[in-house]
């Protein structure tokens, strides 16, 4: 699909963002992209428990989240998140940013219910191809049922 025809086919000022990301400067990078596509609803969180606390506050449509946060990373978080009392948190699409893009960590992700990894280095286009994609062909979202045993 070309780039063009991607940024053109969405309304991005009325999309919720939540990003999270416990690195102020990376948060910043993803910020300034989304803006320069329009999105105006941007939400900030330094790390998974702030992001669950914005989800029951906000009602957001993607969730942006890099991986290696502190001191709840973003694979526990999309864990909570897919297995919270929220049906709308349960199916809202996710994008997980990370450097760490080995196999192992990218199948951790999908197995967490994650729609899209986009790798770092960041760019504006992959940025918004994995944002379009996480709306217009989100995963079949296995919701992830925590197992106790006792």
């Amino acid at each position: 699909m070309a780039y063009d025809s991607i940024s053109n086919s969405v309304r991005y000022d009325r999309i919720k963002i939540l990003v999270v990301d416990d690195n102020s400067y990376m948060r910043l990078i993803i910020v300034t992209i989304l803006r320069s596509f329009g999105v105006q609803k941007i939400f900030e969180c330094r790390d998974g428990t702030e992001g669950l606390l914005a989800m029951q506050r906000h009602s957001i449509d993607v969730v942006m989240t890099d991986l290696k946060m502190w001191p709840m990373d973003g694979i526990e978080f999309v864990r909570r998140l897919r297995s919270g009392t929220c049906s709308r948190s349960r199916q809202v699409p996710v994008v997980m940013i990370s450097a760490d893009a080995t196999l192992a960590r990218i199948t951790e992700a999908r197995d967490a219910s994650v729609d899209q990894f986009i790798a770092k280095p960041l760019s504006p286009r992959r940025l918004v191809q994995g944002l379009h994609h996480a709306i217009f062909y989100p995963r079949p979202n296995v919701v992830y049922e925590e197992v106790l045993i006792g």
